[in-house]
Parts: C-alpha cells; structure tokens; sequence
C-alpha cells in the first residue's frame, strides 16, 4: 500500500482541516490524478468537439474532495459535500461530471448514483447533461440509457472486467417514498432549497443511503433559499458553521461562495462569489442583471439569491422579515447597564408560547429590542415540524424551555427581573394584556415595578406602525432572534376604514406573540405617561 503523503498547504483551509492533520489524515496523489484524468475523458456538454475541462473553482474542489484520505484503511476523508453557489457557475456540469465517475471510474461494485431533483423537468436536465458529456469517450459502450427513465446501467462487456457492472445512474424528482431503500455509492439532492421544501422527508431518506458501501458519498448543492426556518437553512448553516471553525467536522467538505445581504455591491465583490465569470457568466449580464434588480425593487430579491446566494426571506403578510434582519446588530445588555428599559409581555395559554421584549431607547434615537420566549419542553418537539426549531433556538440562548409540564410563569417573573437587578435596566414599565397577567402583574408590582394593563386590538395600531417603521428605517436594533424572526413572518396587518391596523395571525397554527410583546413595548415608550394604561 502506497503511503500517505503531506496535504499541501493550500489545501488546509479550515479548522476541520487541521484537526484532521492532527490526527493523521494525509493526502494521495494518485488518487487525485486519477479522477482528474477521468474528466479529461468527458466532452463538453455544449460541444460534443471539445474536451471537458473543470472551472478553476470545479478543479479546487475536486482535488479537495479525492486528496484527503484517511489514516489506517486510506479511504477517502470526505462522505459528504456541503456546498452552496450561485447559479450560473458550472454547478450543474460539475455533478454529472461526479455523478459520471462514481458510476464509472470510483471503484465501487455495482455502483448506486442518485441525483434528487425538486421537478422531473429538472432530473432530466441533469440526466441529459450527463449523457452529453459520455458522447465520444472509450467506454461510452458500456452503458446503456433509458431516457424516460432518466436512467444509465452499466453493461458488461466480454474481456472488458470493470468493477461497475450492473452499476446505474438515476435522476430523480423528489419522493420520499420512492427513495426508500436506495443503496448509494453517490447520492445528491440537488438545489434543497427548493427540493425539500417540496419533501422534506427526502433528506432522511437519502441521506443514510451510503449506508454499508465502502466509501459512499453524500451530496447537497443548491443556491439560497427565502425561508429562514427551513431544513435547507439549517444545513447551509452547518456548512458556515465548518468554515468559521465553531464546529470540527472531519466528514463533510463545505464550500460556500456568498455575499452578506446589503444594499450595494461593488462589481469586484459580485465577481468573487460567482467563481464562473468568464466561463459560464461574463461580468457584463452580471453587472446587467445588478442594475436591472436595482431599478425593480420587485427582482432585487430573486437577484441576491440567484446571483449572490444571500439568503432571504419572502416578504408575506404585513412586515418583511428582511427588514427586521437588516437591523442585526449584536449588542449585550452589559453595555445599556442604566438605560431605561420599557417591557411588553404576552403571556400565553400555559401549552403555548409566551414572550417578553425589552425596547430600549439609546441616545441617537434608535430602540434597542431584546426579546426572550418561554414553552414547556415537552411541547418543543412535538410543535417543530409545524412551527420552528424551539429546541436549537434554545440551545442558542434565545429561549428558555420550561421543565415543567405549563410554562412557568414564575420563570417569566424572575427574567424581568433580572433585567433591572443583574443586568442593571432601569424598568420604567412593564406591560400586559390584563386579561391573561393581572396575578404576574400584582407580583412584580409588589417588588417595586410598575405595570401597566395594554389591551389588544385596534389601539395598538399607533406603536404597531412605530414599530413597522423602526424596521423600514433601521431605526431599530435587534439580535436577530429566530423566535422574533418567525413571529414576524406570521404576521398580517388587519385595517379599517379610519386606517388603523392591528397584527393578526397569517395562519392558525403560526404564533406572533413574540411581536405583540415587542409592539407592547413600544406602545410603553410612546405613552408611558399616559394614565389610562396604569394597572387597577
């Protein structure tokens, strides 16, 4: 068995990647030549008279992905790719060529490949790209193709012994059901954000496929999606996660060209993240499309996805989450140690969600928000599949996941608390809704704070457009709580005639209580002197 040689420096990027060293991963040399050699037996899809030829990004990655190899049995490092782009970049391209050579050249026995695709429109691209790219090669004869079943086998060939035999390559749309029991040497979903919105059961199905091959691989690639509390988001975030080093992960190679959601780009910064510039989109159409987003604030979010993969949210209802996450700006209650600090607190059935905001004026005219939630813990898991993840959120500190069978009311109290004996706020107000909180109300009140009753309805429409504006002209500053983020974006504005409006619920079973704390907050830092709020 050849020896393992020093991963070349340019190619020890992550904090994953050093532990690795540590641990004895090394590189192969031949390994990488021989998938390179592999690519240089394909045509270009577009032009069956020309060789294919990997992008400058395409060839990194591959050498990344086939160099590292384990210490002991020498396998590859890398059973899963994480990887996120935008579109336009040879995305497509480079997994049929993947898909290509784990059918053909990896060495897996009976090879299993997969690409999942959110529409049948979208597997038969691939599938026709990866046939494209097979015109002309040596062993093109080997496989036979079923295009209404977007399917290749691999044949055998009398004298001609290949290890893939009775091997298939299949492109998909996605189903849960239809996936179960696939064995997959290479399994890829492509563009989750899309194809597990549709069937979010597919991730589990497909994602333990590799399970018993010798060295299986696991694949998402997409661009970014619009919805934050999504499974796609969350495994985008397991890919940042790697690269900023918070989590060591030796298994999974994550690749992540993107751009922080801002207002302006300079035309250097678009080009770095669209590593096919010059190949596949010129920087023309890419400053082209900037402009035309720019002057149709309708396109500018599909173009910061497709172009910039910048992850947004859709704008339903009354208030844009977009506009609440533009005012990120992570602040510690430490550093507003004195200030004034008006509460509003919605507390909810004892099953249900409850919610508690602290608004903050600062010297400058802007409102600092700090939000907290409560719910039992044994609601967590049961409410996540049609409500969020509480159960990460709290592991975030965003939250607190009562122990006891209700929400504990007594824990709402002390985190009030807290804000004015440990954290040093001076609390000129806390506010609730009279009909669920008198008894918290009467508690606070006997150790020295002052509540006020604030009723829901038509007369919060004053401080709930206060707060829209906050948002629209960062006149706001918030953490970006994820609890906050989703309350927001079940939000819809209920108008009458004389144009008040009062937030309502786009749906049922979605919860804005964490916006109703947050409005009654800020009701209290218009009116706190207004003597028609104070409690009986």
């Amino acid at each position: 068995m050849v020896a393992l040689q020093a991963v070349p420096a340019e190619y020890i990027v992550t904090a994953s990647d050093r532990e690795a060293i540590r641990q004895g991963f090394g590189w192969s040399q031949p390994a990488v030549d021989h998938v390179l050699r592999f690519a240089r037996s394909l045509r270009d899809p577009n032009d069956p008279a020309r060789p294919y030829r990997l992008l400058p990004w395409q060839y990194r990655e591959t050498v990344r992905l086939f160099g590292w190899r384990r210490p002991g049995d020498r396998r590859r490092r890398f059973t899963r790719l994480n990887c996120w782009i935008p579109k336009k970049n040879g995305k497509s391209s480079w997994l049929a060529f993947l898909a290509l050579y784990f059918l053909v050249a990896d060495g897996e026995r009976r090879p299993g490949v997969y690409i999942a695709s959110g529409t049948a429109e979208l597997a038969a691209e691939l599938y026709r790209e990866a046939k494209a790219m097979t015109r002309g090669t040596a062993w093109r004869g080997r496989l036979r193709f079923t295009d209404f079943q977007k399917l290749v086998r691999v044949e055998s060939r009398r004298g001609l012994p290949l290890a893939s035999e009775g091997g298939r390559f299949q492109s998909i749309a996605c189903s849960a059901e239809g996936s179960e029991g696939l064995k997959g040497s290479f399994v890829c979903i492509d563009e989750i954000h899309a194809t597990l919105k549709r069937e979010p059961e597919l991730y589990g199905a497909l994602r333990f496929a590799g399970s018993g091959r010798r060295q299986p691989m696991v694949a998402t690639i997409s661009t970014a999606g619009d919805d934050l509390q999504s499974l796609p988001y969350e495994i985008y975030q397991d890919a940042k996660r790697i690269l900023d080093g918070s989590v060591i992960d030796l298994d999974t190679l994550a690749i992540v060209y993107e751009l922080a959601d801002r207002d302006e780009y300079s035309i250097e910064e678009m080009i770095a993240v669209n590593p096919g510039i010059g190949h596949v989109l010129t920087a023309e159409q890419l400053a082209a499309d900037y402009a035309a987003a720019k002057a149709k604030p309708h396109e500018w979010e599909a173009f910061l996805r497709y172009r910039l993969n910048v992850w947004t949210a859709k704008a339903r209802g009354w208030l844009n989450v977009n506009d609440y996450l533009a005012c990120r700006s992570p602040f510690r209650l430490s550093d507003l140690a004195g200030r004034t600090a008006y509460l509003g607190v919605d507390l909810s059935g004892h099953l249900d969600l409850t919610a508690a905001c602290a608004v903050i004026p600062l010297d400058d005219g802007r409102l600092a928000y700090w939000p907290h939630y409560w719910l039992p813990e044994a609601e967590a898991d049961a409410r996540a599949p049609l409500e969020m993840d509480y159960r990460s959120a709290a592991e975030a500190g965003h939250m607190t996941l009562c122990e006891t069978p209700a929400v504990d009311y007594g824990q709402v109290g002390r985190w009030i608390l807290d804000l004015r004996d440990v954290h040093g706020l001076k609390l000129a107000g806390v506010g609730f809704d009279p009909w669920k909180a008198r008894d918290l109300a009467k508690s606070l009140e006997a150790l020295g704070l002052t509540c006020w009753q604030i009723k829901q309805g038509w007369a919060m429409s004053e401080p709930s457009l206060a707060y829209e504006a906050d948002l629209k002209i960062r006149r706001a500053i918030v953490t970006g709580n994820p609890v906050e983020a989703w309350c927001i974006s079940n939000s819809k504005a209920r108008r009458d005639g004389n144009g008040k409006l009062r937030p309502v619920k786009l749906q049922q079973n979605k919860r804005i209580d964490g916006l109703i704390a947050a409005i009654m907050g800020r009701q209290l830092a218009m009116f706190e002197t207004a003597a028609e709020y104070k409690c009986a």
